[in-house]
């Protein structure tokens, strides 16, 4: 069944009104604007592939006693203690006697910063300051 839709014409300034009744509309009516209902697609999930094992080094241990600190910018140092042995090192500068050569990255006020490999470890210097009165003269 072929419906033609109403034309309107338009004469030389003038429209021409159309009415439109039910009928007009019953072709659009008789369609389905939704489809059937259909259940959902179940859809397996791919597993997906493993991450690469990286041969994993073990982790080492920094092994330093933070004994002071002189923060001056690029000019800042760390004094430490290795085993027995001090050592003071500018930024840049790697420990010396130490597995892994762990450098020396940042300095700050009573702090030192230290990488290992890809690895950041923090170290603080321990302060035992007596409580006011604990010491006994």
């Amino acid at each position: 069944m072929t419906v033609a839709a109403p034309v309107i014409r338009k004469t030389q300034g003038e429209s021409t009104k159309i009415k439109l009744s039910e009928q007009d509309f019953q072709f659009v009516w008789r369609k389905f604007l939704q489809g059937p209902l259909e259940e959902p697609k179940t859809v397996v999930a791919q597993p997906e592939a493993p991450p690469a094992v990286k041969e994993s080094t073990p982790a080492i241990e920094l092994d330093v006693k933070l004994i002071g600190t002189l923060v001056d910018g690029q000019d800042s140092r760390a004094w430490l203690e290795v085993r027995g042995k001090q050592q003071v090192l500018s930024i840049g500068e790697q420990v010396e006697g130490h597995n892994g050569s762990p450098v020396l990255k940042n300095v700050s006020h009573q702090r030192a910063v230290f990488q290992i490999g890809e690895t950041m470890h923090e170290v603080r210097i321990a302060t035992m300051i007596p409580a006011a009165g604990a010491i006994d003269d």
